[in-house]
């Protein structure tokens, strides 16, 4: 018998599902068919999904238990994540779909993410099933989902909230369950989601939020001593504290340096607004809002704000309030900041100081969902910012259950070196790259073993690149990143879309841009749908350079230095850059990508490729079929043009 239990117990359920026998709605063509023209597609609700599970399940081979990771049940003992080709998702954005074809997404007055045929407009669990056909189409072999749990209610931002607000770590956002699963739980719905990935060969990456909460978290009740507490009557006039520029010249030396002088407290006001914890039992609920009582009888609350950097032109993430990793014998750093929160004082940082029970609660985190549901790896939220013997311990007890568990990192500053007992790649880095500069990814990854980092032009928190520079510029960043060794190429939702519309701001905004869209209705936050419809987008291109990848993929993760050259090339100005991958024991066989960084002009060059001889090779990205001449080639490349080409 099968194991996939409740992928099957979803077949099962729309296969018998008579509330919805006779819905009929809207589903976008991408899903099925991603190398068409895109067009809606009517379909009936209950027989889209039942044939879309089918498949998947006629996939499945009998008697393997897809619900465990997918190095177990594939008998792996390496580490996968230098293979990885990754699609991050927002399960609740990427998913969403105008079903009845109004153009208004969600619409009920019970419930905004619901459609006048009460099916939910707005991404679920298994409409995200339905898409891991896609997925894999684009080759991508790892799912990354930004988190899932359940949000906070209380300074709840948008409408539909923002899933860095955690109100459980243990449970899913409710929205996320669909209604044509009525009966099936949310937690088997998620399980339902991993199997099938599984199932397709696809990895699942799950984001956590371990530093932070929002401020009605489950916790606060039960444990207020891992949280901070401010006076109530203090709420009003609370924010994050101030630093004059002289305060902030020595802070921002913290990072670097480390110096205990540098470590600044906030002002005596803004630490007088904090109180200790209230006691066990001191917490109520008042309309979700938490009000603890002090001995002395005087309401606290836990705060919310974002600290660092300081002077930072972001929105403060006020919905969220911070965990107390410390607390000192003295309650001398009794309050929410820099040398709190991120970079922890000296003084502060010691394990005689730690709150080891949240260490221990967070460090189980990770293990339940690897028991309960088998994901394969996680994205930890800022996690350099998270005390590092706690996430040494985080790993460590992950790793116990799968050895070949990815841990991945928010890092803006990659450490050089790679740890193999540490992070298995960082999130942070070339995201903010023009076309002058994507050239720095490939200075980063001919270091010697350098730290894995993910190659990307945009993230949740960025501007899109197509709004920075269209569909050449998207393209030409994710064909320069592809090949490189200890880079992992992400597709963030829609960036294949050709989608200029951010998700959040917070990242390479300006200030302008910033107020911008803080008055607009940001889907981390609101209501929204990708452009499931656009009739410009990079599909097709993604998948030949992703499936030339895999083909070659033995050449593209050797991260040995010498199979990474600049190969020789004149152009004026130095405009045209290339790079080859290759090695000594079969030089005939090579992948050449070239990328002309001047935007404005066309550009002529000559490239020399030793054992090119005289042979073609065709572009993998326009089809063009190039020709060498005695290991010279020459060509004349559009602004912004990126190259890719394949010698065996």
């Amino acid at each position: 018998m099968n194991k996939t239990l409740r992928l099957s117990r979803i077949l099962q359920l729309l296969e018998n599902n008579s509330q919805y026998a006779e819905t009929y709605i809207y589903v976008p063509s991408a899903w099925s068919r991603p190398f068409s023209p895109y067009e809606y597609v009517f379909v009936r609700a209950k027989d889209y999904y039942r044939d879309v599970v089918a498949r998947i399940l006629e996939q499945a081979r009998p008697g393997v238990n897809y619900a465990t990771n997918l190095s177990s049940i594939r008998g792996e003992a390496d580490r996968w994540s230098t293979r990885a080709v990754l699609y991050n998702a927002f399960p609740r954005l990427t998913s969403a779909f105008d079903h009845d074809g109004n153009n208004v997404i969600g619409q009920s007055q019970i419930d905004l993410t619901l459609n006048e045929k009460g099916i939910r407009d707005s991404g679920t669990f298994l409409k995200t099933i339905a898409m891991l056909p896609y997925i894999r189409s684009l080759g991508a072999n790892t799912l990354y989902l930004l988190p899932v749990n359940r949000i906070g209610t209380i300074h709840r931002k948008g409408d539909l909230g923002s899933p860095y607000a955690t109100a459980d770590l243990m449970d899913f956002d409710p929205l996320l369950a669909d209604p044509l699963l009525g009966g099936m739980n949310i937690a088997d719905q998620f399980a339902a989601l991993v199997e099938a990935a599984h199932i397709l060969g696809i990895r699942v990456v799950l984001e956590f939020a371990l530093r932070t909460a929002s401020v009605d978290c489950v916790q606060v009740s039960s444990h207020p001593e891992w949280f901070y507490w401010i006076h109530r009557q203090d709420a009003d006039r609370f924010e994050k504290p101030r630093f004059t520029p002289e305060e902030l010249q020595h802070i921002r030396q913290v990072p670097a340096t480390g110096r205990e002088e540098d470590y600044l407290p906030p002002c005596p006001d803004y630490r007088q607004m904090f109180t200790l914890p209230p006691a066990k039992g001191k917490v109520k609920r008042l309309k979700g809002q938490p009000v603890g009582q002090t001995p002395e009888g005087e309401a606290v609350i836990p705060p919310a704000f974002a600290d660092w950097p300081p002077d930072d032109i972001q929105p403060s993430w006020d919905d969220v309030t911070y965990l107390r990793m410390y607390r000192d014998p003295k309650d001398e750093y009794n309050y929410m900041a820099y040398n709190t929160l991120r970079y922890y004082d000296p003084a502060l940082a010691k394990q005689e100081n730690a709150v080891r029970p949240l260490w221990d609660y967070l460090a189980q985190v990770i293990p339940t969902y690897q028991k309960k549901y088998g994901i394969d790896g996680s994205m930890i939220d800022m996690g350099h910012a998270l005390p590092e013997s706690l996430v040494q311990n985080i790993r460590q007890e992950a790793r116990k259950i799968d050895p070949t568990f990815a841990f991945f990192e928010e890092n803006f500053y990659p450490k050089g070196q790679a740890d193999p007992q540490g992070y298995d790649a960082a999130l942070g880095f070339g995201f903010e790259c023009d076309l002058h500069s994507l050239w720095r990814m490939v200075d980063y990854a001919r270091q010697d073993h350098p730290e894995a980092v993910f190659g990307t032009l945009e993230t949740h928190n960025t501007p899109r690149a197509a709004a920075r520079g269209g569909a050449r510029f998207s393209l030409a960043g994710y064909a320069v990143f592809c090949f490189l060794p200890s880079v992992l190429p992400m597709i963030h939702s829609g960036f294949e879309l050709l989608e200029t519309f951010p998700v959040n701001t917070g990242l390479g905004f300006t200030k302008d841009q910033t107020e911008f869209y803080a008055r607009e209705k940001l889907p981390l936050f609101y209501l929204g749908a990708l452009n499931w419809l656009s009739q410009d987008h990079l599909t097709g291109v993604l998948a030949r350079l992703n499936d030339l990848r895999r083909a070659h993929l033995d050449l593209v993760c050797d991260a040995s230095p010498q199979t990474l050259d600049l190969p020789h090339v004149e152009s004026p100005e130095g405009a045209v850059k290339a790079y080859r991958r290759v090695r000594e024991d079969n030089p005939h066989r090579q992948i050449v990508v070239l990328l002309n960084t001047d935007e404005a002009s066309s550009r002529k060059f000559y490239l020399h490729i030793p054992y090119a001889g005289d042979r073609k090779a065709a572009d993998v990205i326009t089809g063009f079929l190039h020709t060498f001449t005695s290991d010279w080639l020459s060509y004349e490349m559009a602004p912004g043009q990126a190259i890719v080409l394949a010698l065996e």
